[in-house]
């Protein structure tokens, strides 16, 4: 006579054998890929703060902080020397917000000439206008600057409607000239 063999729990149950088997494994795989992409995109932690924008914008890297200098002298006016590049935890380029409450709020947004990269940092001009208009108008004033090097109308107008809207300014400056001009020339 022949041995009959009985089917194991695991042959009678082919379904609940393959989620017993598979829900394991992809927790495993979820949680494994969570952590690797945590571990990819740790370069978004910046000083303790993860600092991660859903719309791509050109500008200063948040809560930046460097000495910067020119590459190489290309005006008569230019001092070759390093010059202090700081930026908030918006975008916006140091000093901005002097007030907490402040009475109007401008902001400045272009390319370089705007950014004013080598300039000392009380005399970038978003931020002499915003004292001049306060000692003028006697109010508090808190102005911006939102330049980067290259922008165009493009960048500035996503700019201003990802982050210098919610601010709710008073004026917004937009100043393109020769990078817009550059974007028509070539694309035409």
């Amino acid at each position: 006579m022949g041995v009959i063999k009985t089917k194991s729990w695991w042959e009678r149950n082919p379904k609940k054998t393959i989620i017993i088997v598979l829900v394991p494994i992809l927790i495993v795989i979820v949680f494994a890929s969570e952590k690797y992409f945590e571990f990819r995109n740790h370069k978004n932690l910046i000083n303790g703060v993860y600092h991660t924008r859903y719309i791509r914008l050109k500008e200063s890297p948040p809560l930046m902080s460097n000495y910067i200098w020119p590459e190489k002298k290309d005006s008569d006016a230019l001092q070759f020397k390093k010059y202090l590049f700081r930026v908030d935890n918006n975008g916006f380029i140091v000093p901005s917000a002097k007030y907490q409450n402040p009475d109007k709020i401008i902001v400045f947004l272009g390319g370089s000439t705007t950014e004013c990269a080598y300039v000392e940092e009380e005399n970038r001009f978003p931020y002499k206008v915003g004292c001049l208009l306060e000692k003028k108008l006697g109010k508090k004033i808190n102005s911006y600057n939102g330049g980067t090097a290259g922008n165009n109308s493009m960048h500035s107008l996503f700019i201003s409607i990802s982050k210098g809207l919610p601010m709710n300014p008073s004026v917004v400056v937009m100043m393109h000239n020769i990078n817009d001009l550059i974007i028509l020339l070539y694309e035409g």
